[in-house]
């Protein structure tokens, strides 16, 4: 569910003539660069997924599986099926003009215009595999730290880890498992100050190059279904008279939109919290 390009920085020849051992960060970004060429390089992109969160208070929070169709430049059909929720499946769709998102099963759905680079598309995959944004495959910034952890095997398969941490804006550790094929199989990651939220994003049946017709991304919305309502339609329209209010300052006196705007053109209202 990640931002700066790598590149894994060589050390000149020593006077042996013999290149010195990469350190471990170095290993691990040049093997983050690996997975980002070969994406890079296909045009296609379909798998499997699973995702388990959990947290120290509920063990499940949310799980639940995806099937993901991609296809440059901005082309996409993502299913996904909730596990805990009843019958909650949501059905996402980039056709190359418009994004849809059906609801179920209130059998409702949102349209939106799709960018035409597609990068936005990434982050609607829990954990971006990094086809339509290479760049997103770490999602942590500039700050990351990055490390080399080795060879793993997880359920008689044998991966490649990466260790990615960040403190900002949110601490999070995550563990990367690279298959031989440079792509991302596996992904844990452990997010708060304490760790206290644990993500666990499994791969399958992955296939990058296969031949995928336009028509797979076609979408109709269903019989019956009905357009939902967008938070924005119930903005102010520019050029409307704001509602009066009342609200508590810092320093105990109520402020009110009538006061405040005495004598003045205009009022920025900053709501914020400190926790």
């Amino acid at each position: 569910m990640r931002c700066k390009p790598w590149l894994a920085v060589f050390a000149c020849l020593l006077g042996c003539g013999l290149p010195p051992a990469l350190r471990a960060d170095e290993k691990a970004d040049a093997l983050l660069k690996e997975m980002q060429d070969t994406l890079k390089a296909a045009q296609t992109f379909s798998a499997k997924s699973s995702v388990k969160v959990e947290s120290k208070e509920q063990k499940v929070v949310m799980q639940h599986d995806m099937t993901m169709q991609l296809k440059r430049p901005n082309l996409l059909r993502l299913e996904v099926k909730m596990r805990n929720d009843g019958d909650n499946s949501r059905t996402m769709v980039s056709d190359g003009k418009n994004l849809w998102m059906l609801m179920q099963p209130e059998n409702q759905y949102q349209k939106m215009a799709t960018p035409p680079e597609g990068r936005m598309l990434d982050g609607s995959l829990m954990m971006p595999v990094g086809f339509f944004d290479p760049q997103t495959l770490t999602m942590f910034g500039p700050e990351k730290k990055t490390r080399f952890v080795g060879s793993q095997t997880v359920d008689d398969k044998e991966y490649t880890v990466i260790e990615i941490t960040t403190e900002q804006p949110t601490p999070i550790k995550a563990n990367l498992f690279v298959g031989a094929d440079k792509l991302l199989h596996r992904a844990e990651m452990n997010i708060g100050p304490d760790g206290n939220m644990k993500y666990v994003i499994e791969y399958a049946d992955i296939k990058i190059g296969e031949e995928t017709s336009d028509s797979a991304f076609a979408f109709k919305p269903p019989a019956g279904a009905k357009a939902a309502k967008s938070p924005e339609d119930d903005l102010l329209a520019v050029g409307r008279k704001a509602p009066s209010f009342k609200l508590p300052a810092p320093s105990g006196k109520t402020i009110t939109l009538e006061n405040t705007l005495k004598g003045k053109k205009a009022v920025l209202v900053n709501f914020w919290f400190h926790g």
